[in-house]
């Protein structure tokens, strides 16, 4: 091959961006390793076995309206609520104050 050549290769993603706004996905739902586990923004799931490892799968984390009756789903939504409203509060209290 001469150095003339000049050949372009494909590039290789070494992992997989999140992706925003993925429809019927519970946004927290992180992976699923496929061996009993599965993983969310806040915590790690281990199961006996693949079938119910994907029972909880395909009825709440991959589910097109599953996803939003899940516990997990419901307290992280409750906590970000909680943190931005925080984070809110401080940013209009210091505006109020003429702390900007």
């Amino acid at each position: 091959m001469d150095m003339e050549d000049n050949v372009e290769y494909a590039r290789r993603t070494l992992r997989k961006e999140p992706e925003e706004n993925r429809e019927g996905i519970c946004p927290y739902y992180m992976r699923d390793r496929g061996h009993g586990v599965i993983y969310c923004e806040c915590a790690r799931f281990h199961f006996p076995d693949k079938k119910s490892r994907r029972e909880i799968v395909y009825t709440y984390c991959a589910h097109p309206s599953g996803y939003k009756l899940c516990a997990i789903k419901q307290a992280m939504d409750h906590y970000y609520e909680r943190k931005y409203s925080q984070i809110e509060s401080k940013s209009t209290g210091e505006a109020a104050s003429g702390k900007i």
